[in-house]
């Protein structure tokens, strides 16, 4: 079936028709995703930041239009970029970016055109087109495109195509899973071979922005103006491309359907995760975690803040917990006070972790954050902490490690006064957060707590280990493993807590030495589960690890107290790099370490 502004693609119709709807016929490609559907986006900017496709419209709250290449034009000089909605179609069949653009006179640096994914990380869910090395010298910059995904930049300062200053071109960027493309006012610029897969972006990440980067929409604005900005989930061939060339009535007719258009995916293939096999008769279907990977902790908080394990890791050795309630399974503590455990043994290896709880956070003593557990003191190098950034009733989930300062501001919301189960999971397989149950962040690269447990470290629960940022409400179910545990168990934590718990309690007898006499044992489950939503994402502010390797957000943005003569205000970027640096394929990242 097509639908309007795009297709569905099932087995059949990739082998054997052409459907027809609205007037829009649309041939078909081979892809291996049975019902991708492809979309053409269009944004005229005549006034608003609609989508011509009705389905994916732009906003902001300051946006500003001026005569442009067509009727008007976004004008990110001096207004708001735009962002769209989180995406909810597939994007990993290729991509299209393209907009007419208009550099002012004194941009500098970095101006983004146009962004999608986590654009303060370098994976395979980001794109972006901008001009960079703006500057009076070069009397304007260098048109770049940046996809993790293609391996390296399509083009930098050597070769790049130069944008002059107030003059007006179009820019299309193509990808199909095989040939990364480029194209200046309808012609073929550059091209180079690239056969990786793309990533979903995950979260309020899955949006795009036109004029700055995505990952708030206002970092390295572009600084000009923006007219006729298009984006496609595949890659447009290059009659297509040609076509487009200075015809926003073509642009309309491939986002509104009436005019059909043929997606690029030669070789390519729109890829899902491969489901799990079904299993053999006798297996077990629901997901376990490993035995003998190492070390693993749990407080089942049934009357007692005892760590269950044979390595009894106690936590509130000082008594000062306000009791206990009704919680997800059995009882929860009630947490006044942060809970500071014993130390750790001196061998403890948490260099891979897995850390998850039920959190029903009612009241904190710091007005912008508050930190429901945190591993070491901040002093050390290995500290690692999971907290909110508080407004009012909802708390943005983040997280801070003090060895690289790397520190990632609301990701998703957690309410005031509601249970909400997190996780945290790192190691060989890269860095992942879970918030109810679901993947809300995934990076390539693990937190870096190596060193936890070489000194008097310990971990506390409810606030910082010098007792700061007090999260004060109900806990229950905490879980610690030196490893990583299946991405499908942490899933089962929050849907199947008391079967979640009978799994763990047999994994921790598992893992008794000869001759232990365990704790007594934890009384039978009382409540059964409830399902919860998983609440809505949040704008994201990061501050990322340096890497020298793709062009990003600095940590923050402080407002310059004089502006040089020819530079404008507000827009654009500027990154400084000592004499001789190789700035080739993108910009340095800063890191910064939160201060509080």
């Amino acid at each position: 079936m097509f639908r309007k502004g795009g297709i569905v693609v099932n087995v059949l119709a990739v082998i054997t028709a052409i459907l027809i709807f609205a007037g829009m016929a649309l041939p078909l490609t081979s892809v291996d995703a049975a019902n991708y559907e492809y979309n053409f986006h269009y944004w005229s900017f005549d006034g608003s930041g609609d989508d011509a496709s009705g389905k994916l419209d732009l906003s902001a709250d300051l946006p500003e239009f001026a005569e442009g290449r067509h009727g008007k034009a976004l004008d990110t000089e001096n207004g708001d970029a735009m962002r769209t909605k989180k995406l909810t179609e597939k994007t990993t069949a290729g991509f299209t970016m393209g907009a007419w653009i208009k550099l002012s006179s004194g941009a500098t640096e970095w101006n983004i055109i146009m962004s999608k994914g986590n654009t303060t990380d370098a994976q395979q869910d980001r794109v972006q087109i901008h001009v960079g090395h703006a500057s009076a010298a070069n009397n304007g910059g260098m048109l770049l495109t940046y996809s993790p995904a293609t391996a390296a930049q399509l083009s930098n300062e050597n070769d790049g195509k130069p944008i002059s200053y107030d003059t007006w071109y179009q820019i299309t960027v193509t990808y199909n899973l095989s040939v990364l493309r480029m194209y200046i006012n309808g012609e073929l610029f550059a091209e180079r071979e690239a056969h990786y897969d793309l990533k979903e972006a995950l979260g309020n990440m899955n949006t795009i922005t036109v004029g700055a980067l995505n990952h708030d929409g206002s970092t390295f604005r572009f600084c000009g103006l923006i007219d006729d900005a298009f984006y496609a989930n595949f890659a447009m061939k290059e009659a297509d491309v040609k076509a487009a060339f200075d015809s926003p009535e073509k642009l309309k007719g491939f986002a509104d359907g009436s005019i059909a258009i043929t997606p690029d995916v030669p070789g390519g293939t729109a890829t899902e995760e491969p489901a799990d096999a079904t299993p053999e008769a006798g297996e077990q279907e629901t997901a376990q975690p490993e035995t003998g990977k190492g070390p693993i902790y749990f407080w089942p908080f049934d009357g007692s803040t005892k760590d269950i394990s044979h390595n009894e890791m106690n936590i509130d050795t000082e008594d000062v917990n306000d009791g206990y309630t009704d919680g997800k399974v059995g009882k929860a503590v009630t947490v006044v006070e942060p809970l500071s455990g014993d130390y750790l043994p001196a061998d403890t290896n948490l260099s891979a972790f897995t850390i998850a709880f039920w959190v029903k956070w009612e009241e904190n003593d710091n007005g912008a954050y508050t930190a429901p557990i945190a591993f070491a003191g901040k002093e050390t190098d290995h500290h690692f902490e999971l907290y909110f950034r508080v407004d009012e009733n909802t708390g943005g989930l983040s997280f801070y490690e003090t060895r690289t300062g790397w520190n990632l501001e609301n990701i998703a919301n957690v309410e005031r006064d509601e249970y909400t189960h997190i996780a945290a999971v790192s190691g060989e397989n890269g860095f992942r957060i879970f918030l109810n149950g679901e993947v809300i962040y995934d990076a390539a690269r693990p937190v870096n707590t190596s060193g936890l447990g070489t000194t008097d470290d310990f971990i506390t629960l409810g606030g910082l280990n010098d007792l700061t940022l007090k999260c004060m409400g109900e806990y229950d179910e905490l879980l610690i493993a030196a490893y990583e545990m299946p991405d499908e168990f942490i899933t089962k934590l929050y849907s199947d807590p008391a079967g979640a718990r009978a799994d763990i309690e047999k994994l921790v007898e598992s893992n008794y030495p000869e001759g232990y006499t365990p704790p007594e044992k934890t009384p039978e489950p009382t409540e059964a589960p409830t399902k919860e939503p998983t609440p809505e994402a949040t704008e994201p502010e990061e501050t990322p690890t340096p890497d020298n390797s793709e062009p990003t957000a600095t940590p923050e943005h402080v407002e310059p107290t004089a502006t040089p003569e020819g530079q404008k205000k507000g827009c654009g970027g500027t990154l400084s790099f000592g004499a001789g640096a190789a700035v080739a394929l993108a910009f340095v990242i800063f890191a910064k370490k939160r201060e509080r």
